[in-house]
């Protein structure tokens, strides 16, 4: 069984369009290190979208508002407060209803991640009691997120020994190396 989180652990690769027989197959990569006994991630749309989309995409297609660490820190950045008890909530409901303008606030006026606009916007963020999150989220998105211009793919390794990764969606594979060259012009 795999969940949702806005921070996965895994990544799915199908491979439905490829000719032969294992066009059926599905694999779910392990991003980096899962622990022994720990719960398999996936993000159920791509890690490119904003705070509310994915907010809004969840409760509308599965009836539940994630409460990752991404999305309580992003929700935290607006001044919200999310009630872990509450449990999921109504379509229609007032939070719903109030993520008109999220995306302006939280990513700047053209409601997209990119690598540059991930750096910038969590640098700004202070040590927290989530112990630097932010910033452990802006490297996270900054390894994981497709290069490519226009490709909403996650990357991960194809393989525990891998020196690469590569797209789950367009196929586009990065070196540690350049990640690690990205890394540093951050």
């Amino acid at each position: 069984r795999v969940n949702h989180s806005c921070i996965p652990n895994v990544a799915r690769f199908d491979y439905v369009d490829a000719p032969g027989a294992n066009n059926l197959t599905l694999h779910m990569r392990a991003m980096d290190h899962i622990a022994a006994g720990s719960e398999l991630l996936q993000s159920y749309f791509p890690l490119s979208l904003s705070f509310k989309e994915r907010r809004c995409r969840l409760q509308e297609l599965y009836g539940f508002t994630c409460e990752c660490a991404r999305c309580n820190l992003e929700l935290r950045r607006l001044g919200g407060a999310v009630d872990s008890a509450a449990g999921p909530r109504a379509e229609g409901s007032d939070e719903v209803e109030q993520m008109d303008g999220v995306d302006e606030h939280m990513e700047g006026s053209d409601n997209e991640v990119s690598e540059s606009s991930v750096s910038s916007e969590w640098e700004e963020e202070e040590e927290d009691e989530a112990g630097g999150l932010a910033g452990q989220l802006a490297v996270f998105l900054l390894k994981h997120l497709c290069p490519k211009e226009d490709c909403d793919g996650t990357l991960a390794p194809p393989n525990p020994t891998a020196d690469h990764m590569e797209c789950n969606y367009c196929g586009a594979l990065r070196s540690d190396t350049e990640f690690f060259q990205l890394l540093e012009t951050a």
